[in-house]
């Protein structure tokens, strides 16, 4: 099975960024989507009709990860997860994995850069946001 990598630093704590990741009105900012849900499931309806769901499987400072339960194509039964940990300087490391894709071709593509312009907005948002 192929899995997405991507990793950064972002200039917040990791209390911060698990926020980020848990929050219904943080998880809408940096997604561009409608969220609807609460800590056990999101669901995510983009503006052009696209919708995921996800299931939390796991929620802790250091990880989060969710399962897709809905959306379009080979994305059901993905895992999305996020590890956060200490990197200095005021900074922490966000080591980011899409595991279960049968290959590396078609939609594995798509998502990858996808994941890889959310991941800059989540930085973004755990930077900038009061």
């Amino acid at each position: 099975m192929a899995e997405i990598h991507h990793e950064l630093k972002v200039r917040a704590s990791r209390d911060r960024i698990f926020q980020t990741l848990t929050d219904g009105v943080a998880l809408e900012r940096w997604h561009g989507a409608k969220v609807t849900g609460n800590k056990r499931e999101w669901r995510l309806e983009y503006p052009d009709g696209t919708v995921f769901r996800w299931q939390v499987i796991q929620s802790g400072p250091g990880r989060v990860t969710w399962r897709c339960v809905e959306g379009p194509g080979q994305a059901v039964g993905k895992e999305a997860s996020f590890t956060l940990t200490d990197a200095g300087n005021s900074r922490t490391l966000v080591e980011f994995a899409h595991a279960g894709w049968p290959g590396t071709s078609g939609n594995y593509r798509k998502c990858n850069t996808r994941w890889a312009i959310l991941l800059h907005q989540l930085q973004h948002e755990a930077e900038t946001a009061v």
